[in-house]
């Protein structure tokens, strides 16, 4: 079963889910953007493994053209949910390669002829990737956010590790959306009520 929907995703680009186990380095063939020919080159790759078979996603198959990231951010996010397509089947290994790249394409292609999603004000989901003390980067419909502890709670957090992990699904809240530039902006916060608002209701001045 699992080799099957390997091959299904290898044939029709269907898009697979799953947990990223690992962050391996290893020595891979990749095509060539410019010319077309077979390179072996050296690079991170996030591991999955959704049963048996190893599936490979090199760093140059992880991020869209002009997102791209360092590896110190592709190194911190072991347990985070990816969507990839299987782009390379080696079934004597058994392991495949995979690009998390086209899923995010295809991703986003789905959300920008959905107006029930993209619209401002509706509420959707995320999925936690990477964090760190005061940055967070999430993925919504195959766009990689950064967001602040700004965007992520009314009330001031020290360290967001402490209150997120990777892998975690989060509501949030649509602020913008422009498909020709490719721009996706979410917040976290607002699909809380403002505490802040009417405060000045509830403790007027000299209370």
């Amino acid at each position: 079963k699992e080799w099957n929907s390997i091959y299904a995703s290898y044939r029709g680009r269907s898009v697979l889910t799953g947990e990223i186990v690992g962050i391996d380095k290893v020595a891979v063939s990749m095509r060539n953007r410019s010319t077309g020919e077979m390179v072996r080159q050296l690079m991170y790759c996030a591991v999955v493994i959704p049963y048996r078979v190893r599936i490979l996603i090199p760093s140059s198959e992880m991020w869209m053209k002009g997102g791209e990231r360092p590896d110190f951010v592709l190194r911190n996010m072991s347990g985070a949910i990816v969507d990839f397509v299987i782009i390379h089947v080696d079934r004597k290994s058994g392991l495949a390669l995979a690009s998390r790249r086209l899923a995010m394409a295809a991703r986003r292609y789905y959300f920008s002829t959905s107006p029930s999603l993209n619209r401002p004000g509706t509420r959707i989901q995320c999925h936690v990737m990477a964090i760190g003390p005061r940055r967070c980067l999430v993925e919504c419909y195959g766009y990689d956010i950064d967001l602040t502890q700004r965007e992520m709670r009314y009330a001031a957090i020290p360290d967001l590790r402490t209150e997120y992990q990777r892998g975690q699904e989060l509501d949030c809240i649509v602020k913008e959306y422009d498909r020709r530039r490719g721009m996706l902006m979410v917040s976290v916060k607002e699909t809380e009520p403002n505490p802040f608002d009417g405060a000045e209701m509830r403790h007027p001045e000299d209370s």
